[in-house]
C-alpha cells in the first residue's frame, strides 16, 4: 500500500509540473487509402498550409504541460499528414497540375477535469487546378476519450489521441464527394 501512494504522489506532481511533449507521428488509414485507389484521382501535390491562429500551431496546452509539432507547426503537421496518405496510396506527386493547400482554422485538446476529454480540430482545404480553384470547403472533425484527474495520466491519454483526430479531419476530408470530383 505505501509502494502504492507514493507512485501515486510521483504521478501527481508529474501532472502539476510543465513539460513539452512532442506531438505523435500521424499514421495514414488503411481504409482512406483504399478509398483513394477505389476513386481513381489522378496524382496530386500537398501546397502550403497555413494557420489562421498563431497560437494553436505551434503548441497544444494540456493542463500544466503543452505538446508540439515537430514539424513545427500544426499546419505543416496536417499537410504531412495528407501527403502520407497519397503516398501510400501511390497518388502524391511533387509535379502534379493538382494541388491541396489549406488553412488551419482551429487545434485544441481539451484534457478535460471529468470523465471525458475532447479534441477540436478545424480547416479549410481548397485544390488548385493549375492555380484555379476547383474545390474550397471548411471540415472539422472532433473525438472524445476517456481521461483522468490524474494529470500525468490525462495528458499522455490526449497526446495518443491527436493523431487519431488528424486522422479524423483527413477521412472527412477524402469521404467528400465533392473533394474527390476535384482530385479528378
Amino acid at each position: 500500500m505505501n509502494s502504492f501512494l507514493r507512485l501515486l504522489g510521483i504521478a501527481m506532481l508529474a501532472g502539476l509540473t510543465g513539460c513539452a511533449a512532442v506531438a505523435p507521428n500521424y499514421t495514414p488509414s488503411p481504409q482512406t487509402t483504399q478509398r483513394l485507389q477505389a476513386d481513381k484521382v489522378r496524382p496530386v501535390k500537398v501546397g502550403e498550409f497555413k494557420a489562421a491562429n498563431e497560437a494553436s500551431d505551434k503548441s497544444i496546452s494540456l493542463r500544466a504541460s503543452s505538446m508540439q509539432p515537430a514539424q513545427g507547426s500544426y499546419a505543416k503537421y496536417l499537410a504531412e499528414a495528407i501527403k502520407q496518405e497519397l503516398d501510400i496510396a501511390k497518388l502524391y506527386s511533387a509535379n502534379a497540375h493538382i494541388e491541396i493547400v489549406g488553412v488551419l482554422l482551429g487545434n485544441d485538446m481539451n484534457t478535460g477535469m471529468a470523465d471525458k476529454g475532447a479534441g477540436l480540430i478545424e480547416a479549410r482545404f481548397m485544390v488548385l487546378r493549375e492555380g484555379t480553384g476547383t474545390f474550397d470547403k471548411v471540415k472539422t472533425a472532433r473525438t472524445e476519450w476517456d481521461t483522468s484527474l490524474l494529470g500525468a495520466i490525462a495528458i499522455s491519454r490526449a497526446q495518443q489521441e491527436y493523431p487519431r483526430l488528424v486522422q479524423a479531419l483527413v477521412t472527412e476530408l477524402f469521404s467528400d464527394p465533392d473533394f474527390v470530383a476535384a482530385l479528378k
